[in-house]
């Protein structure tokens, strides 16, 4: 307890990353907490996808997928950079309240979006919604508790609360799943009640957050010039690379639509969760580093043994879903998906160089180096993208996973030149 004191008043004799040691000690709890919690809502959503597969004909359910997808990736839009800057920001005490005052004001800006839901159920085209007006107002409420939880919770994580993090986004999962599975057992199975059940937990996950806030009450002092132009210059630095990221991931279902028909969609579908697992552990640690690396600046000896540790760790996990795909996937999903097996493999190479840039990728968001992010993030995109519109029409889904894959290297290539030749200086 002494020692967690000393870190969060920011004592030079007991340096923040002095805990990260990744081996056993109190520096692995912290990023033990959030992996195994994010383990266990994987988990939980899991139950919850049974639950609603059970409730739901096939189409209804895709209708409520959309319903949920589309909030989601506005709430994505709406806090690409500032989740970054939020986390940056909230490991030094002078600069968390700047953080939480710019988590506050993003959530409640984000209600203009239901409001403008509204206007355009008021009106909009009626012969849009097919199954519900209501459904739809109710998911695009949900952009408001997506984008507070979000920041809010980078808030915690960064302030050393990780713990409370985890807390709320297990209370949501296992609310959302509880609920739902309530909603099945009273028979009363309908999008608006699941859609009531998703907003719900939201608003769980929204309570914990808002209890710590008022609990640490980490917005009493004034935010300064000095981490205004910070956050400012953080949230529009690292926009980009995490859109461009993402996209990298992301963007080969619809070209894949429309390069090589759905049934190659659906085989890309089922092989993409199993890949993007290996991501949990590298997101997860570098969410917790970033703030602990801008708290103070490590060596880049220190930053090479923790991405080395990481990228380990993620080769060790990758070798057990490599193992372990061929003989779930056909059992799961049934024979015709056999094909995703391939998938699988070709996409692990990819996702595990990655995982030693996203722990680098930290410090320089840290020491405020956003261009060499960006500029690798958008050679990768780059990159993927010429790959799949030159192989998916021959390849199929492989051309999609070689895409993905060679991106995530060229990405990687970048980051790891730029790093090495020119070591970030610690700048607003």
């Amino acid at each position: 307890m002494r020692l967690a004191r000393k870190i969060r008043q920011g004592s030079s004799r007991s340096s923040p990353l002095q805990l990260i040691r990744l081996r056993g000690g109190v520096g692995m709890k912290t990023p033990a907490v959030m992996i195994g919690s994010r383990f266990g809502v994987i988990g939980s959503n899991l139950l919850t996808g049974v639950v609603l597969a059970r409730a739901m004909p096939v189409d209804t359910r895709g209708v409520f997928a959309t319903l949920i997808t589309v909030p989601g990736l506005i709430a994505m839009l709406l806090t690409a950079g500032l989740d970054s800057a939020t986390l940056r920001l909230s490991g030094r005490d002078e600069d968390r309240s700047t953080a939480v005052q710019a988590a506050l004001r993003r959530g409640m800006q984000s209600i203009a979006v239901p409001a403008l839901g509204v206007l355009f159920l008021a009106f909009g085209p009626g012969e849009y919604f097919e199954h519900s007006a209501l459904a739809w107002a109710m998911g695009m409420c949900a952009v408001p508790l997506l984008v507070s939880n979000q920041l809010l919770g980078n808030c915690a994580i960064g302030a050393n609360d990780a713990r409370v993090w985890a807390r709320a986004t297990v209370a949501n999962a296992v609310t959302y799943l509880l609920l739902a599975a309530g909603v099945l057992a009273a028979q009363v199975p309908s999008l608006e009640a699941f859609l009531a059940c998703f907003l719900m937990a939201n608003a769980v996950c929204l309570g914990i957050l808002l209890r710590w806030l008022l609990k640490a009450r980490p917005r009493e002092r004034l935010a300064s010039k000095k981490s205004l132009r910070m956050l400012r210059k953080t949230a529009l630095g690292t926009a980009a690379p995490t859109i461009a990221q993402l996209a990298i991931m992301r963007i080969p279902i619809p070209l894949m639509a429309a390069l090589a028909g759905t049934d190659q969609v659906g085989i890309l579908a089922i092989a993409l969760p199993f890949a993007e697992s290996l991501l949990i552990v590298p997101v997860m640690v570098a969410s917790y580093l970033l703030p602990r690396y801008h708290a103070e600046t490590p060596k880049g000896s220190m930053v090479h043994r923790h991405a080395s540790i990481v990228f380990a760790a993620t080769v060790v996990f990758g070798s057990m879903v490599a193992f372990l795909a061929p003989l779930l996937l056909p059992r799961i999903y049934g024979d015709n998906y056999e094909g995703a097996v391939k998938l699988v493999v070709i996409l692990l190479p990819g996702i595990a160089v990655f995982s030693y840039t996203r722990i680098v990728q930290s410090h320089l968001y840290a020491t405020g180096r956003y261009v060499a992010v960006t500029a690798a993030s958008v050679a990768g995109l780059g990159i993927s993208v010429l790959i799949q519109v030159s192989t998916v029409p021959r390849l199929g889904a492989v051309g999609g996973a070689l895409g993905i894959t060679l991106g995530y290297c060229v990405a990687t290539a970048v980051i790891g030149l730029t790093y090495h030749y020119n070591r970030p200086r610690v700048t607003a």
